[in-house]
């Protein structure tokens, strides 16, 4: 945010300390990422994390040019640029002091994933449906397989996942349930809260999860 109000202080302190080429790369390595991978750093806000440097890095040099500065413009905008500073490490207080607390699960994960990790061997696959792409619940649980995305499978791949060995799962949001149901088969009877329907339907995605 006190980017734009720095950009002449760090053209002018980069000039007179001979690191023009520095901060051209600083400046490459800020916005080439987020043109390439626009879409991603606009859905997830944890992509900022590999651009911070790059932003700590011009905010300083723009600090720096300011102090050098004596005009009373450059005092306004040193004195505003500090005031934005600590207005946006105010306001983001509850976002990053999150850190901080001993255990943060907002969604449940974690119970869910102490049943996977509970009802599997260490080296056996986890096939969960239900949870979208979020690979959460194997990151948790130590364990590596896919993540299923969508309400079934088709009865193949269900079939085949089991012959290759796969733990499969329905694991629920947090409003639902506060357990996954294992998926398996028994004498062509499904455990209680399974679907799946037959393989001429649509697929879905598969994503890996760890």
């Amino acid at each position: 945010i006190a980017l734009p109000l720095l950009v002449i202080p760090i053209i002018r302190f980069a000039m007179t300390r001979k690191q023009v080429r520095f901060v051209a790369w600083m400046v490459v390595t800020l916005v080439g990422p987020v043109l390439l991978f626009f879409n991603l750093y606009y859905q997830h806000d944890y992509y900022a994390i590999a651009v911070s440097a790059s932003v700590a890095i011009l905010v300083a040099f723009g600090l720096m040019g300011l102090v050098e500065m004596r005009s009373r413009v450059a005092k306004t905008a040193l004195a505003s640029v500090a005031v934005i500073m600590v207005a946006v490490w105010v306001v983001n207080i509850p976002y990053w002091t999150r850190i901080y607390e001993p255990v943060s699960d907002p969604e449940g994960i974690l119970p869910l994933a102490a049943q996977v990790e509970r009802e599997t061997s260490p080296g056996q696959p986890v096939a969960i449906i239900g949870r979208d792409w979020q690979p959460s619940i194997l990151y948790y649980a130590n364990r590596r397989g896919w993540m299923l995305r969508g309400g079934d499978i088709p009865l193949l791949m269900f079939e085949q996942l089991v012959a290759d060995g796969y733990a499969v799962y329905r694991c629920p949001w947090l409003t639902e349930q506060d357990r996954c149901v294992r998926l398996d088969r028994s004498a062509e009877v499904l455990v209680p809260g399974a679907t799946i329907r037959p393989v001429t339907g649509r697929t879905g995605l598969l994503e890996s999860g760890t």
